[in-house]
């Protein structure tokens, strides 16, 4: 239920009220009312549409960089945002939590297992304006029940995703992206793997290259071309 792309953003690390400032030990992005695909940093895929009542599970081929937007992460507050996860095209469907599973559910406000905490190592502006689509939120991002305080968790057997106990680990890490407009890698099989974008954000003012890409695509990095 989350999507992708990739192209030049300028690199402006900001708080949640889009404020600029440094890099900081965590922030709350800012989705800008935007689409988004969901990543999981356990396994290159990303979260499918499911039918209300199901619970969510995490496509098993790796997800396109050109995906088109599954979800929509609305802000409940602005001070300490909180999220509700939305289905595009069906804003009365929303993420609950049922028998400790991830699940589609018809909304209700006064339900605060819908209500959900996202921090990340990294947070980055003006994805939405970004042409070809952007990345929000890099370095990992947590997916918190404001519920129960438990993290969202990938079941890397089942492809499930379920709560536990938070723990900085690749079955609880999530990457935010608005969808593409087509922008592609020729050769799917040469694109970087996640640490490797990261590598690319990360390096902003150094201007690399994604580690072993020869097919690339702008990424967004200060201009960088790496792989789509």
């Amino acid at each position: 239920m989350f999507s992708l792309a990739l192209i030049t953003i300028a690199c402006i690390f900001g708080v949640v009220s889009g404020t600029p400032s440094a890099r900081q030990a965590s922030c709350r992005p800012n989705f800008e009312g935007t689409g988004v695909t969901i990543v999981t940093g356990a396994v290159e895929g990303a979260v499918s549409r499911v039918v209300a009542g199901r619970p969510l599970k995490i496509d098993g081929a790796p997800f396109l960089l050109n995906s088109t937007a599954n979800w929509q992460v609305d802000q409940t507050t602005s001070t300490k945002p909180t999220y509700i996860l939305k289905q595009i095209g069906n804003d009365k469907l929303v993420v609950d939590v049922v028998d400790g599973e991830l699940t589609l559910a018809q909304t209700d406000s006064s339900k605060q297992a819908q209500i959900w905490e996202i921090e990340c190592k990294q947070c980055l502006e003006g994805a939405s304006s970004i042409p070809g689509g952007g990345k929000f939120a890099s370095l990992g991002c947590s997916i918190k029940s404001a519920a129960t305080g438990l993290c969202a968790t990938l079941d890397t057997a089942s492809g499930v995703l379920g709560l536990a106990d938070c723990s900085p680990a690749g079955a609880q890490t999530f990457y935010f992206w608005s969808a593409t407009t087509g922008l592609r890698s020729r050769d799917l099989n040469k694109r970087c793997d996640m640490d490797q974008f990261d590598a690319c954000f990360s390096g902003c003012g150094n201007i690399p290259n994604c580690p072993g890409c020869e097919v690339g695509c702008t990424i967004g990095c200060c201009g960088s071309t790496g792989c789509c």
